[in-house]
């Protein structure tokens, strides 16, 4: 787990430095930490040498255990200097030593002639205690890592949809912090099914990046009746089950398991099988999901490290849709022949994005910023960005106004597609207009001159739209309703895409 942890502490620390200073800070690898001052024994970090002063008041066994705390805080201190990222979070760390260490022994304690008790001493550090203290901070600098969740469970040999070791895992997994993706939740987002692809690693991984998942975890869990009885008519099972995790962290394909945990409804026979498999497969599911929480997101954290190619998830807001095209082709140019970039959604004027290519997230956020964006968060993996804080629209609606809905929009290209065909449309009436695609829906404001008969313009309006697919559904002089036909193609001699 040490590697792990050391992984994530040195990037997560590397987060933190400005983006104003990406080409020139230092990298802080751990052949540069200060050597002999921590070492790793059996899941324990070890100090040696460790002093703690107290004065001396009545007695000097008080004395003794107050030079002993502080020492154990010095110890933690020494801990923290060497993972810089741990000073974002030393007061918590300082606050729980009772709970961190282990044990402190002393090795030579003396009262010096300044008149105070002086010790020194090992102090060990309980790595595993340390890992859950500082769990909740990682999660949230890691942004809360996206999981796509499998699982092939079977109860009395039936494949279960949706059975109790996968709801047991999701839940305990959510409760940990992290967003999670079923299949039946992936479904509106990707053609595959997921379930007959997952021993197809390319694939797996095409399907996880689409959904932009930084971990892919796969669970198998089986339960069977092992013996019978009947009862008074009724009949009671012997149930037996186990459960075991997969993870395969999707930026470098890294791979590990958890142990295989059974359990079995013992002496207590079940009513039924499926509350005998509920009985055995949610304990086992418990532990398997303990033994793999932490070291995933410590994986995912130190996965960014280790890649020349990086997918990162950027999301802009406060961007006119208008600005959309413009910010896409800056990107696109910033990614290369070998790179990609495809658009996620748009919705509420955020902009979201899939960046792949060899740039770092450090490098795109200094792009970014150097075009005006406020950066606002950064992960490995991640951006989180506004528009220009100074940005307006191109125009107030102070004159006349038409709303245009389109329904039925499949795709985020096919809106631009539509949105452009209707910007020609305006701007030959010299009007403008702007426009925002969320939920399949497509939605225009038409801002037009004030001579215009907005009557009879919202009637061209529509007849336009025929013309291009669209079936109209409503019509007034304030508004335009319509859904686009399924099986045509609108046909555009000028796209921008």
């Amino acid at each position: 787990m040490k590697k792990f942890l050391v992984a994530f502490l040195v990037v997560v620390m590397m987060m933190f430095v400005s983006v104003a200073y990406a080409d020139t800070s230092p990298t802080i690898t751990t052949t540069q930490l200060p050597k002999g001052s921590v070492r790793l024994d059996n899941a324990t970090y070890v100090i040696d040498n460790v002093v703690g002063v107290s004065e001396i008041n009545k007695d000097k066994k008080e004395a003794r255990e107050k030079a002993k705390r502080l020492a154990s805080q010095n110890a933690l201190k020494i801990l923290i200097n060497e993972f810089p990222i741990l000073k974002s979070i030393e007061n918590k760390i300082i606050s729980n030593t009772q709970k961190l260490i282990k044990n402190f022994s002393i090795t030579n304690e003396t009262i010096e002639q300044d008149g105070k008790f002086h010790v020194s001493g090992t102090c060990k550090i309980d790595e595993k205690a340390l890992e859950k203290l500082i769990f909740p901070d990682v999660i949230k600098i890691l942004g809360n890592p996206r999981i796509m969740l499998i699982f092939d469970e079977k109860v009395g040999g039936k494949a279960q949809t949706s059975g109790v070791a996968q709801k047991e895992t999701k839940r305990l997994l959510e409760k940990a912090g992290y967003a999670i993706v079923t299949p039946e939740q992936a479904r509106p987002v990707i053609s595959a099914d997921v379930s007959k692809i997952v021993n197809d690693p390319t694939k797996l991984y095409d399907v996880a990046r689409t959904l932009r998942a930084d971990a892919i975890i796969i669970g198998n869990a089986s339960a069977a009746a092992f013996a019978t009885k009947k009862y008074l008519g009724a009949t009671f099972y012997g149930v037996s089950g186990s459960v075991q995790l997969k993870v395969i962290i999707t930026q470098n394909s890294m791979e590990f398991s958890s142990q295989k945990f059974s359990a079995s409804t013992g002496r207590n026979p079940a009513g039924s099988l499926g509350e005998g498999a509920s009985r055995c497969l949610t304990p086992s599911a418990s532990k398997a999901v303990d033994q793999i929480l932490y070291k995933v997101a410590y994986s995912i954290a130190s996965s960014g490290a280790n890649t020349s190619e990086s997918t990162i998830n950027i999301k802009i807001a406060n961007i006119l849709f208008n600005d959309v095209e413009k910010i896409e082709k800056q990107l696109r140019e910033l990614a290369g022949a070998n790179g990609e970039m495809f658009e996620r959604a748009y919705k509420d004027n955020v902009l979201e994005i899939v960046f792949t290519s060899n740039k770092k997230a450090r490098e795109v956020a200094s792009f970014l910023s150097e075009r005006g964006f406020t950066v606002k968060a950064l992960t490995n993996w991640s951006i989180n960005a506004d528009m220009f804080s100074d940005k307006k629209p191109d125009f107030v609606p102070q004159d006349k106004i038409i709303a245009v809905s389109i329904l039925d929009v499949p795709s985020f290209k096919k809106s631009g597609e539509l949105e452009n065909l209707l910007n020609n449309f305006v701007l030959s009436h010299n009007g403008k207009l702007v426009a925002q695609y969320h939920d399949n829906k497509l939605e225009l404001a038409l801002q037009m001159p004030n001579e215009i008969d907005a009557s009879e313009f919202s009637k061209k309006v529509a007849s336009f739209l025929e013309e291009n697919s669209i079936e109209i559904e409503g019509a007034s002089p304030s508004f335009v309703n319509g859904k686009l036909k399924k099986e045509e193609e609108i046909k555009s001699p000028t796209l921008f895409w």
